[in-house]
């Protein structure tokens, strides 16, 4: 078994923009090899077994100084793949918290990494200035210094740790071997992006130095000297240019930073020579620097623009291409390339320069029959069908974008009583239902309430037949009737009465409840409608449904207003004829009770007249209570109003996303292109799979099982309504409902297709096509149409990086820079080996030896069958032979020689802006680059005065004053009285002070008569000879002299340029090159 592991690390903003494509580029393989996990892995596994079995697991960390970027905030909508929101899991990410810079910066005794490149005198200022005003987590404002500091303030360096080991944990969980490429990414433009990443690099280099693991790191630094507006704080150009120079000098090992996770002592990290002797033994913090770093920029080696997006895309594209089409399993040719492992000059000087070769540049170009862009059309089209049946369900060889006629009114007519919102319901009049008590379940409407109970009295009345008896019988009605009024009708539990009961139902807290349970009951009716795709219930009809209950309960309601009290004077009419027909029963005598039945006949009236009477009395405060139940009822149902009314804008919503999603020009992908009739696939869509009613009706149900599921228990618009958002800014509509309809469609799509593939012999099947299948039945053979695809593939993947023709050529053998291409062909059995063979040779013939040799490598039609790939490398070049590097040396330097220059270098340069520039330098750059070296040599006593005048002077060493000269460095500078007579003249001026002949000397002719190579032969003296701790601390002492004698020998001038440059060069070789001697002791 061979495994390849694989980290990416973003940085910043553009850092964190490549893993977020990767991650989406990993996740579409991911799935379309048949990945139906729910959750979306971490960690990305491939196996592939070809006679012997490779595994590729790929992982990403995102690291920034601004929560809201991290989190994709903002961007939400570009994190979104196969219908899934890609999120980040919190050991995906470390957030550099930047809550902690303002400690840092006012307790530097307590921070020993920081204290040396962040305190010194002169820049009090400057490091007040920007921190003032840091706002927590909102990052660097373009400060690469700052960005540094945030990295070094707090526990972001252990965070950052912690996640790379956690990361690198979770490669190696299933016992693989301990080996990692790790591949750095970000801009350097920006602050935290360019003011992190080298010391990220080097924390992780020295943490590496004493872990078991094995780790090969490479470095993709985004620049650009494009236009990018207001993007621009002011040192987006600048930035980029000082950490170039950075990284170069660090890989040559000329830079070595300070230890910014150190917090006992002042210490830098030391780094193995780039070419060390074979007897060094020594132990080092970091025992490599990086592999490669490769240019990623805004223009190609073609000639043609690359936009940001193009160059992620490009950078994730890479590293899938990297890890998952070749699964770590590169050819040496490409991989050497990449990690410029077989080039032994490492600068454009030979083996011992100052500029780095070590730099690269890639592109590719991948062609692809898109089987997931296809099985994502075919997704959206399922998903179509299903939102139409959902809106309108009218079927006409497919669901249409077009509504039935529909009348509300009609329909809320026909289903009102199974709704329980009649007029009965309303008033309780009837007690039965789903939505009422259950104990009021027996109770009978109102009048026939009063009617069975005042026959039963009437009744029971009549069985006293005596004559006093009867004379009591309209006493004995009235009493039992008020009875039955006040504590008889309607009981609930032990109490009953209609003023009870109206009051106990009329109370706010019963009004609320029986509401809302009605409300309830209307809905979950509607939802099992629509769920189950009955006739009418639509998501177009439901706001009419709802806005006719609505007007219909509002009618009731004031029905019920303008009805009570012409029931009150029902009764009161009633009351008066009960009255009446009292009187004339108590005028009837013993004959009329007894032989004449008039008593019993007026007391039937009477008794028909009590019925109208607490019917109506009942009627008055049922009318009271309806009238009041509906004004709470309307505020229920309104609100269902707002519900439906949101849920038919999200569907309409979707469906607009959906065709949005279709209408799509079907142009190719950054980085990729489509290998595909799209118009052959779209009339299939139509013609196989949008027409089959059956296979559509079974990918609605299973939808609908899953959608219910989301919803859980609530039959409520509101459950589903919260799983979609609209987003204000694209109108997309995103959350658990879409993306249901998505994943389930997405997974039908496989049987719904096997299914058409086995019933329709015509249809050509959408997946498991062969690009070179396509190549062949589409051209025939290898002509020159074919021949012109093929060039214009190998263009597309020309490296992100254009080079000046007119820079200098590196001197070495066979100078950069150097191109390797590769070309990723699949086999094909069912493709005649002679168009095969044909194909190859017409590859590897269109490209000249002069432009990069070109290899094609065969990829078994099982691996991978529907793709061809491009892989263009670029190696072997130092940074300025790169176009961008001398459009940003020009800002640079017009910053440099700004009124704020110092302020803007501080800003721009994490530490020291004396490393060696990128661009070839000027003799009078170059002796200024070496001076701090050589003050250095004369104050250690290597810059040799002869006895005599005009005879030469020399650097070197002696045993003691009276031996030979070794180590000879010849300066083309003779010793003169002049020399002299400045010393002479400072000590006549100045009371005897006695200023150093040396210094003098290096004073009045280092800049125009020095040889130019002197300093850098001072520079390899240094590493020849046996310094001893001494010598260096009588140095340091003599430097600070230095400073004030370089004073005297201006005349006290400050404004003379000269003693300006002067005065840098001693404060960088006591704060830079002199702690660098003492590290080697």
């Amino acid at each position: 078994m061979t495994q390849k592991n694989t980290l990416l690390i973003g940085v910043g903003g553009t850092g964190c923009e490549v893993v977020r494509e990767l991650k989406k580029k990993l996740h579409v393989e991911w799935r379309a090899r048949g990945a139906e996990d729910k959750q979306i892995p971490d960690m990305f596994e491939f196996k592939e077994n070809l006679g012997e079995e490779y595994i590729s697991r790929i992982a990403t960390l995102s690291i920034d100084s601004h929560a809201a970027d991290l989190a994709g905030q903002g961007k939400r909508s570009q994190w979104n793949s196969l219908g899934e929101d890609i999120t980040l899991m919190g050991r995906e990410q470390v957030l550099l918290k930047s809550a902690a810079v303002m400690n840092t910066a006012q307790n530097l005794d307590l921070h020993k990494g920081v204290k040396p490149w962040l305190r010194r005198e002169d820049e009090k200022d400057f490091l007040r200035n920007i921190t003032t005003g840091l706002e927590p987590d909102c990052g660097c404002n373009q400060l690469r210094r700052l960005g540094r500091l945030a990295l070094a303030s707090g526990d972001n360096v252990k965070s950052l740790k912690d996640g790379v080991a956690n990361r690198l944990d979770r490669l190696a969980d299933n016992g693989g071997e301990q080996t990692v490429d790790i591949h750095l990414a970000g801009s350097l433009a920006t602050g935290t992006g360019g003011g992190t990443m080298l010391d990220i690099l080097a924390q992780l280099q020295a943490y590496f130095a004493n872990q078991p693991w094995k780790a090969t790191i490479y470095v993709h630094a985004f620049v650009t000297a494009a236009d990018v507006g207001d993007k621009n704080t002011g040192r987006f150009y600048i930035n980029q240019y000082a950490a170039l120079k950075e990284y170069n000098a660090f890989n040559r090992s000329i830079y070595k930073p300070w230890d910014i996770a150190s917090s006992s002592i002042e210490k830098r990290l030391s780094i193995k020579p780039v070419e060390p002797g074979r007897e060094d033994t020594s132990h080092y913090d970091l025992k490599q620097t990086y592999k490669s770093l490769f240019l990623v920029t805004d223009s190609t080696d073609r000639g043609t623009r690359a936009s940001l997006s193009e160059q992620v895309d490009g950078t994730a594209e890479l590293l899938f291409q990297l890890s998952v089409r070749q699964l770590g399993d590169l050819p040496n040719y490409i991989r050497q390339a990449l990690s410029s492992e077989d080039n032994s000059e490492t600068t454009d000087e030979g083996y011992t320069g100052v500029r780095s070769m070590k730099n690269g540049g890639y592109g590719v170009h991948r062609i692809s029959i898109p089987e997931t862009k296809i099985r994502q059309r075919l997704v959206s089209s399922l998903g179509l069908q299903f939102t139409l049946q959902l809106l309108y369900n009218n079927w006409v060889k497919s669901y249409l974008d077009d509504p039935l006629a529909f009348n509300s009114t009609s329909f809320v007519g026909d289903v009102v009583k199974n709704y329980e919102l009649s007029k009965g319901d309303l008033w309780l009049d009837k007690a039965v239902g789903d939505t009422k008590y259950a104990e009021e379940a027996n109770f009978p409407v109102y009048q026939q309430d009063w009617r069975n109970k005042l026959e039963e009295i009437e009744r029971e009345t009549k069985k006293a037949d005596s004559y006093q008896e009867m004379q009591q019988w309209v006493t004995v009605f009235n009493r039992e009737a008020e009875s039955y009024w006040n504590e008889g009708f309607r009981i609930l539990g032990d109490q009953g009465g209609v003023e009870r009961y109206f009051s106990y139902h009329g109370s706010h807290v019963e009004l609320d409840k029986r509401a809302t349970r009605l409300k309830k009951h209307i809905e979950a009716m509607l939802l099992d409608g629509v769920e189950g795709g009955l006739e009418h219930y639509t998501t177009h009809n439901l706001p009419e449904i709802v806005d006719a209950l609505i007007e219909r309960v509002e009618s009731d309601a004031a029905e019920f207003a303008k009805r009570s009290s012409g029931y009150e004077k029902m009764a009161s009419a009633a009351q008066k004829k009960r009255a009446a027909i009292k009187d004339e029963i108590r005028k009837i005598g013993k004959i009329g009770y007894k032989l004449g039945g008039a008593a019993v006949r007026l007391f039937s009236q009477y008794q028909e007249e009590s019925i109208t009477y607490y019917s109506n009395r009942t009627y008055e405060r049922a009318s009271k209570y309806g009238a009041d139940f509906c004004a709470v009822l309307l505020d229920n149902l309104r609100s269902l109003r707002k519900d439906v009314g949101q849920f038919k804008l999200n569907m309409l919503s979707l469906r607009d996303n959906l065709i949005t999603d279709l209408n799509l020009e079907n142009e190719k992908k950054l980085g990729i292109e489509d290998w595909v009739n799209w118009e052959e696939i779209d009339e299939s869509i139509q013609q196989y799979f949008v027409t089959n009613k059956a296979l559509l009706e079974v990918n609605s149900t299973s939808i609908w099982d899953k959608l219910k599921d989301i919803r859980g228990d609530r039959k409520a618009f509101d459950a589903y309504n919260r799983q979609m958002k609209i987003d204000e800014k694209t109108n997309v509509v995103r959350g658990g409902f879409p993306d249901t309809i998505r994943r389930e469609s997405l997974q039908y799509s496989h049987t719904f297709h096997a299914s058409v593939v086995e019933n329709n012999p015509n249809f050509k099947p959408f997946f498991g096509r062969n690009i070179v299948k396509e190549l062949y039945e589409q051209y025939g053979e290898v002509t020159p149409a074919l021949e012109n695809v093929i060039k214009g593939w190998i263009k597309e993947s020309s490296p992100m990086v254009s080079f000046d023709a007119s820079q200098p050529l590196p001197q070495v053998g066979l100078p950069g820079p150097r191109k390797r291409r590769m070309m990723l062909v699949p086999t094909c059995q069912d493709v005649p080996a002679s168009f095969q063979n044909a194909l190859k040779a017409c590859i590897e013939g269109s490209v000249s030896n002069s432009e990069g040799k070109i290899t094609v490598e065969p990829i078994p039609e099982e691996r991978c069958s529907n793709e061809i790939s491009a892989l263009t490398v670029a190696f072997f070049f130092p940074m300025r032979q790169a176009s961008v590097t001398s459009a940003l040396k020009t800002h640079y330097d017009k910053a440099m020689l700004g009124h704020d220059g110092d302020f803007i270098a501080y800003q721009c340069h994490s530490e020291s802006i004396r490393f060696p520039d990128l661009m070839l330098p000027t003799r009078a750059e170059e002796m200024e680059l070496r001076l701090p070296s050589v003050l250095i040599a004369a104050a250690m006593g290597y810059l040799q005065l002869p006895d005599e005048a005009d005879e030469l002077i020399y650097f070197g060493t002696r045993e003691d004053k009276f031996s030979p000269i070794t180590n000879r460095i010849t300066t083309d500078v003779k010793f003169t009285n002049k020399h002299l007579e400045a010393v002479s003249r400072i000590a006549d001026v100045y009371d005897g002070v006695e200023v150093s002949t040396h210094l003098s000397v290096l004073y009045a002719d280092y800049y125009e008569h020095f040889a130019r190579d002197c300093g850098a032969k001072v520079e390899e003296l240094f590493d020849k000879v046996d310094i001893k701790p001494e010598e260096i601390d009588a140095a340091e002492a003599t430097l600070n002299d230095y400073s004030k004698w370089i004073f005297l020998l201006a005349k006290r001038n400050e404004e003379d340029e000269r003693y300006g440059k002067f005065k840098e060069a001693i404060a960088d070789a006591i704060n830079r090159i002199i702690p660098e001697l003492k590290e080697k002791l």
